[in-house]
């Protein structure tokens, strides 16, 4: 079984792994059976239908909405993500760790502060965490972390998810909170959840964070509610479709290019997790072709 990986790899001498085929990296392998995909690059139809091999598509991420996964379906094709091992997932703080650092880099004014060369303390004056109310818009892996790291910090959080108990209304969050974090997954209930209404009753000087999707958010409502809003403090890490060069968002937020799970341990740690897939997968396909035989 050949492997390709287009995935970023050289965090990890991945070659020195024991792998249920061969591993090739690069992008010109067409005859791979499975294919292990960059989070940050689209997956289009036509370069599925290029690998006319393929049995399985890997992402070593938890966003999806790179990959045709329905066109996947019915092609035939196997999926995975990060998502197929919760348990893995759970060792996996990198996301959560960056979301805690844009609350404090919105706090504390660092799109402001940032290449600053004097001290103005009437335009870089910021606020401490400790006292302050964090309204999580997700609570899963994430924002149960985010708020474990902001309790610490003296912070009080309440959460909006629907499909967890104990929450809090979501016009409550965006209208009581000091911070409002947005930390939920990506699907098609969430899918421009955001925009004007609720942005529009964000308390005076608030902070707003997105490390989630571009996309959760009604791109548009954004970038018009910071014009007219100079009292709010942005810190975000993604934008609609990945577009940081265009985005009209560039200098009314803390603006960072999706590396909310860039790190090396990260990176590791999905690896093994994808490994880990990829001989579950070839173990499930021999006993089901065993079976049919």
């Amino acid at each position: 079984m050949k492997i390709q990986w287009t995935a970023p790899h050289d965090f990890a001498d991945l070659e020195n792994w024991e792998w249920p085929g061969q591993l090739v990296f690069g992008h010109r392998h067409h005859s791979c059976e499975v294919w292990v995909v960059d989070p940050l690059l689209p997956v289009h139809r036509t370069d599925i239908m290029a690998k006319p091999n393929l049995k399985l598509l890997v992402t070593p991420s938890t966003g999806q909405n790179h990959v045709p996964v329905e066109f996947l379906r019915l092609q035939g094709i196997g999926f995975r993500s990060l998502l197929d091992d919760r348990e893995g997932l759970e060792k996996i703080t990198a996301s959560s760790e960056y979301s805690f650092l844009m609350v404090l880099a919105a706090l504390r004014k660092l799109k402001d502060a940032a290449g600053a060369t004097e001290r103005n303390e009437k335009k870089l004056r910021g606020h401490e965490l400790a006292g302050k109310t964090v309204g999580l818009v997700g609570f899963g892996r994430i924002g149960r972390n985010i708020a474990r790291y902001c309790v610490a910090f003296g912070a009080k959080t309440w959460h909006y998810d629907p499909y967890v108990d104990g929450g809090t209304p979501l016009r409550h969050i965006f209208a009581e909170s000091d911070v409002v974090v947005v930390c939920c997954s990506l699907t098609s209930e969430t899918s421009g959840m955001i925009g004007a209404d609720l942005l529009g009753i964000m308390k005076p000087n608030a902070a707003l964070v997105n490390t989630s999707r571009g996309e959760v958010f009604i791109e548009h409502d954004l970038v018009t509610f910071l014009r007219a809003r100079k009292d709010i403090s942005a810190a975000i890490d993604v934008v609609e479709s990945e577009d940081f060069e265009g985005t009209e968002l560039r200098g009314l937020a803390f603006l960072t290019p999706h590396i909310a799970g860039c790190t090396y341990e990260s990176q590791q740690k999905a690896a093994e997790i994808v490994r880990s897939l990829m001989w579950q997968w070839a173990k499930d396909t021999e006993v089901t072709l065993s079976v049919l035989s």
